[in-house]
């Protein structure tokens, strides 16, 4: 890896059980500071959000990005903020690619391995570009529309082409519509297309028509690097998707589960009752027979008692009083064991 800014290179390798913990050495035919570390010093990642890198900061303190990111992000604001590819048309294009020539030269495939340019070098090509297009800034360019609320096809894709004028430069740009609509509709982040997508599809259009015009323009990185995006960002969605259907599922689970203890709820409460029922049943049950027993006992000597007066009755001549008396106390005795 390497930092280029108008033709010199700064380059810090790692090198591990080096003889040299450090040692500066000047490569041929360029200007090369190689500086070899025993240990590795502190890595840091290479991040990026839907549109642009996250710049890194150099060894000299200023900042720096992949010149596969650095070549997107030119592109990018040429195609949106200065909207220079809808100025011209395929008779002209010989005189844009004239000033587009600095972008061969810079991104040149001669350049085998990954390098970094600063920002500054970004914004100086950017600036140059722009500059050397000044006579065209006049001309009116149409804008990216909005998309519907129930998304775009890819009929809407290919009108929004000849809308914007670039069917004019890139006759064959309409030749890609299908195949890029195919790619933004799989990585769509909501039930429908949004402007977004739109304006990620007519991006995508450009730059396959750009690369092909531009052959010496280094841009396999390029687009390696932007299919590893976007294969990072299916895999991201599938795994969205699949970790939002087991969502579901772990909801449905928990429902059922839920349904489940309910249910047992009310079945082991109807069991419960039913137990308090059989139990109350038996206890009155219980106090029945006690009560039927002490019945019988008071019955059996109610017998005794009446055998006995109807015995005296017949037996002696005895006061009628006195067996009044005594039959009272047996009624009496009846009713309480009766209560």
């Amino acid at each position: 890896m390497y930092f280029q800014d108008t033709g010199e290179f700064e380059l810090e390798c790692y090198e591990q059980n080096t003889a040299n913990p450090e040692r500066t050495e000047l490569w041929p035919n360029r200007n090369f500071r190689v500086r070899f570390y025993e240990e590795p010093r502190e890595q840091v990642p290479i991040q990026r959000t839907k549109h642009a890198a996250i710049p890194i900061q150099t060894p000299f303190g200023d900042h720096c990005i992949l010149a596969a990111d650095a070549l997107f992000e030119i592109l990018n604001r040429l195609i949106f903020c200065h909207r220079i590819f809808q100025k011209f048309q395929e008779s002209t294009w010989p005189v844009l690619s004239a000033h587009l020539a600095q972008l061969s030269e810079f991104f040149s495939t001669n350049e085998k391995s990954p390098f970094f340019v600063t920002m500054g070098k970004i914004e100086s090509i950017e600036e140059s570009i722009i500059n050397s297009l000044e006579n065209y800034k006049k001309i009116p360019a149409n804008s990216v529309r909005n998309a519907k609320k129930d998304g775009f096809t890819v009929k809407n894709l290919r009108n929004e082409l000849v809308n914007l004028g670039v069917a004019s430069l890139f006759p064959e740009i309409q030749e890609y519509a299908e195949a890029v609509y195919s790619e933004v509709f799989k990585l769509k982040k909501q039930e429908f297309l949004r402007t977004c997508d739109l304006f990620d599809a007519v991006e995508k259009c450009l730059l396959l028509c750009i690369f092909k015009r531009f052959p010496n323009v280094n841009y396999y990185e390029a687009i390696n690097l932007d299919i590893n995006q976007n294969e990072m960002q299916t895999q991201i969605v599938d795994l969205t998707s699949q970790l939002e259907d087991k969502n579901l599922k772990i909801e449905e689970l928990k429902d059922h589960v839920n349904q489940l203890n309910r249910r047992e709820k009310i079945s082991n409460n109807k069991i419960s009752k039913k137990e308090n029922h059989v139990k109350k049943l038996q206890e009155k049950n219980q106090e029945l027979l006690i009560r039927n027993s002490h019945l019988e006992q008071s019955n059996m000597n109610l017998l005794e008692e009446i055998t006995a007066i109807s015995r005296e009755g017949l037996g002696s001549p005895e006061d009628p009083k006195n067996r009044l008396l005594r039959l009272e106390k047996i009624w009496n005795r009846i009713l309480m064991d009766i209560n």
